[in-house]
C-alpha cells in the first residue's frame, strides 16, 4: 500500500521538484557525461565525471529528498 501524504506534503515535494528543475543529460559547464550518486537520504545526485572540470554537482532529486524524508 502506498504512503499517502498531505496537501501540505505533496505541495512541498512538487516545490522541491520545482526548485531542481529537469535532470539534466550532460555538464552545463563542459558538455561532459553526468555521473550518478546517492545523496545523504538516498535521493539521486548528478555530478560532472570530467576530472578537468569544476562544475562538481549538477543535479539534485529534490523531490525525492524530501519525499524521503516526509
Amino acid at each position: 500500500m502506498g504512503q499517502k501524504y498531505s496537501a501540505w506534503e505533496r505541495a512541498e515535494i512538487a516545490r522541491a521538484a520545482e526548485f531542481s528543475g529537469p535532470e539534466p543529460e550532460k555538464c552545463p559547464k563542459c558538455g561532459g557525461e553526468l555521473t550518478a550518486g546517492e545523496g545523504y537520504v538516498g535521493e539521486t545526485l548528478l555530478y560532472c565525471g570530467n576530472e578537468a572540470c569544476d562544475q562538481g554537482l549538477v543535479w539534485e532529486d529534490g523531490a525525492d529528498a524530501v519525499r524521503r524524508v516526509i
